[in-house]
């Protein structure tokens, strides 16, 4: 299926211009995505997918803030350079997306992401889908290989430095048989201090 996704989109940047992977998947049948495709149509199509994927990040980021604001949970230990942030799934279509939003948030100091694969595969997953090469070179980017099958998940050395720094854990998780349009996926967060 991913594959049939990234097909059609090579087809539909010919006519539309550059837009995200995610925005085939925001629209779970053919008319949903002709419809908004239509609407796009024109010399500005690029920009108003751009924003259309902006504003859906944004809603998606807002609902996540205001369960978040619900949770009772300890005083967070906030970085002196913003808040600290642990991502896991950064190489999926969310992931990237969630990633470009924490980097150009002045509120969020440090953004560690745990990658199989390492960094490199982080920088191939945000080109593939259009991300500007600043995401992936930002300062506040820490990229640290992990493994979950193992003792503090790999991390060793690390683990101690992140119990100690990290104010917001975001656990990114997705359902990968793309059969389930992303406005009805599941993203699961967890904040832990």
């Amino acid at each position: 299926m991913l594959l049939k996704a990234v097909r059609l989109r090579s087809v539909l940047m010919k006519r539309f211009g550059k837009f995200p992977l995610m925005f085939i998947f925001e629209y779970s049948n053919v008319s949903a995505l002709i419809r908004s495709l239509s609407s796009l149509g024109g010399e500005h199509a690029n920009d108003r997918a751009t924003a259309q994927h902006h504003m859906w990040m944004e809603d998606a980021i807002a609902q996540h803030a205001a369960e978040i604001r619900t949770w009772s949970a300890p005083s967070l230990r906030p970085h002196s350079g913003g808040e600290v942030v642990y991502l896991t799934g950064a190489t999926g279509s969310l992931g990237n997306a969630i990633l470009e939003a924490f980097i150009s948030d002045a509120r969020i100091g440090l953004v560690y992401c745990a990658v199989h694969g390492g960094e490199e595969r982080l920088k191939q997953s945000l080109r593939r889908r259009g991300y500007p090469a600043t995401v992936g070179e930002s300062t506040k980017l820490c990229v640290l290989p992990y493994n979950m099958s193992t003792p503090a998940l790999g991390l060793s050395q690390d683990y101690e430095k992140l119990a100690a720094q990290v104010t917001i854990v975001l656990h990114n998780a997705w359902k990968m048989d793309f059969d389930t349009p992303s406005s009805t996926g599941t993203a699961f967060t967890a904040l832990c201090t």
